[in-house]
């Protein structure tokens, strides 16, 4: 259960304080002031290096998951609750951390494991320490911190905050790559939208900050990020109607893919090369479908277990393809952790889901629209970039922290289906679910 809170208390500001350091640190709003011009330009071209940062941000980003694992190690047995009822994201875990065992650079995969693990425990500590409403709101700030510094650097710093030599004219803002700053615009744009409802009196802020974030994803030239945005915003309706429909959840949800998928099948047989050219691409994706092939068949060599976490993109491995990462997250995990990691994955990804649209189905909040909504982000950009697994950011804790906040309240169904009732409301023990 999350910690009482109140405005008078020291100790609860001073966590909140905390919190918001971790969170501005995964969302990567701090790094541009631990970071080189080189370091930005590497980020700027792609380039996996074995190095991940500048050591003050390494001993930052330790420090925060120490915190967190200190904080959460009273409640324990809380957290092997969680744990016990998501075993598939555990063995995944394990297996990022035993992949150091074949992987060909060792202490790479080990060092940026453990600094996954890190991530989960910080995102295992935000779930257990605050409700949804209130991440919600300390995400809302944050994020909503990050798009007006992005705004900052291009004005004041336009030399580290917009792209030069490749993707010329691009805003990347305080994030050092246009692609990571458009998606956390989307995800800004998400947050605020799932959290107006519990902070009316603050509407004209959050609408101005959403209008903010709206320009840096045009301005950051994300070809993904516009098309996630707009899909996004037509996923809503269809939310409404699983969210109020009477009929069984499985037939509402059969019938909302058959409509979007007939819908994304009408558009992309009708409209593709018209849609292509409207956003600047061709039928590659930017070159992400030959990179795709080409990725596949090196990684064929190890199609089990894998590369190792986070090493087959590295510069300097013998036989590999020097683009930074697959532009594909499902791929990349299957490259790095095999067909057994990928499945755990898919597996854990699947459970996590399957909570979030019953929880959608059983509520009439827009809370209950905003984890199916954060799930479909990860999809739809996991589909196109490197987004998950991955240590140090957003995406990985918003997703270990909402399979949290959903656990106790698929817990509390399995034990009203046992006495022959589901539970008006979701109980939230051992954590939070509401």
């Amino acid at each position: 259960m999350a910690a009482a809170s109140g405005p008078k208390n020291p100790l609860r500001l001073l966590e909140q304080g905390y919190a918001m350091v971790g969170l501005l640190l995964v969302i990567g709003a701090i790094k541009p002031f631990f970071s080189s011009q080189a370091e930005i330009q590497q980020l700027q071209s792609n380039v996996a290096l074995v190095t991940d940062g500048s050591l003050g941000f390494q001993i930052l980003g330790s420090l925060v998951y120490l915190i967190a694992l200190i904080m959460l190690l009273p409640r324990y047995q809380e957290v092997i609750s969680l744990l016990s009822k998501n075993k598939a994201l555990v063995l995944f875990m394990g297996v990022v951390v035993l992949s150091m065992m074949w992987s060909e650079l060792p202490s790479v995969t080990l060092r940026r494991a453990l600094a996954l693990v890190g991530t989960t425990v910080f995102a295992v500590y935000l779930a257990l320490r605050f409700s949804p409403s209130e991440l919600l709101i300390l995400l809302a700030i944050a994020l909503g911190f990050s798009a007006i510094e992005s705004l900052l650097f291009v004005l004041f710093s336009p030399r580290t905050a917009i792209h030069w030599a490749s993707n010329y004219g691009a805003w990347s803002g305080a994030f050092g790559h246009k692609n990571i700053l458009g998606r956390t615009m989307v995800l800004t744009i998400l947050v605020l939208w799932a959290v107006m409802p519990q902070v009316r009196r603050y509407r004209w802020p959050i609408l101005g900050t959403i209008a903010l974030s709206l320009l840096l994803v045009v301005m950051s030239q994300s070809r993904t990020s516009w098309i996630a945005a707009f899909g996004l915003l037509l996923a809503v309706p269809f939310l409404h109607y699983m969210q109020r429909s009477q009929i069984p959840l499985m037939i509402r949800v059969l019938l909302v893919a058959l409509a979007g998928l007939g819908t994304l099948g009408f558009v992309v047989i009708e409209y593709a090369d018209v849609g292509l050219q409207a956003v600047g691409r061709d039928d590659t994706f930017s070159g992400r479908t030959d990179i795709w092939a080409a990725a596949i068949e090196v990684g064929s060599d190890k199609p089990l277990l894998g590369h190792g976490y986070r090493t087959f993109w590295t510069r300097g491995l013998t036989n590999r393809l020097l683009t930074g990462n697959g532009h594909n997250s499902f791929l990349d995990i299957w490259l790095e952790l095999g067909t057994i990691g990928l499945g755990l994955f898919l597996t854990a990804f699947i459970v996590t889901g399957r909570r979030a649209l019953k929880r959608l189905a059983q509520s009439n909040d827009r809370r209950g629209q905003w984890y199916v909504m954060f799930l479909l982000f990860m999809f739809v950009f996991g589909m196109a970039a490197q987004v998950f697994p991955d240590h140090g950011t957003i995406p990985w804790v918003l997703y270990i922290a909402i399979t949290m906040h959903l656990t106790p309240y698929a817990m509390a169904q399995e034990q009203a289906g046992q006495r022959g009732r589901l539970p008006d409301t979701p109980l939230r023990q051992p954590a939070p679910a509401e």
